[in-house]
């Protein structure tokens, strides 16, 4: 990977040029490891909730069943796919020089709190993301 030496395999990292597209490194052997892991848990609630919690509960032929059914359903849905998103979305990163020292003050609203004061690094001439260590390092 970078700055450890080792040569990355080619073409087995697919990383989006712009800010659409997939970012995914598939040689990651923990990373696939733990979304697996993920997954599969995901996939034994999903079960247990609903073969040995609801239906047992309420009974297959109760609409109440699978009105709960449905709904944890939907929920689930969600939840994979925000798993989804986390492991193969680009996570992003400040664009260095396309910020000024100008834009790290905000203009004064006229209501409401101010905003606070975002921190300008000189050294790569960008904004610096809030708690980080940026170029300090």
């Amino acid at each position: 990977g970078a700055g450890t030496g080792v040569p990355r395999p080619k073409g087995l990292c697919q990383r989006a040029r712009g800010a659409a597209g997939m970012w995914f490194v598939w040689w990651d052997a923990c990373g696939l490891a733990c979304f697996l892991f993920g997954e599969l848990t995901m996939i034994f609630c999903n079960y247990s909730t609903v073969f040995e919690i609801i239906l047992p509960w309420f009974g297959a032929s109760s609409p109440w069943a699978w009105v709960n059914i449905i709904a944890f359903e939907a929920l689930l849905v969600l939840v994979h796919w925000s798993h989804w998103m986390a492991a193969v979305v680009k996570p992003g990163h400040v664009v260095p020089g396309k910020h000024s020292k100008a834009m790290a003050v905000p203009e004064e609203p006229e209501e409401g709190p101010r905003m606070p004061d975002r921190r300008y690094c000189s050294k790569c001439s960008s904004l610096r993301p809030q708690r980080a260590h940026h170029c300090s390092i």
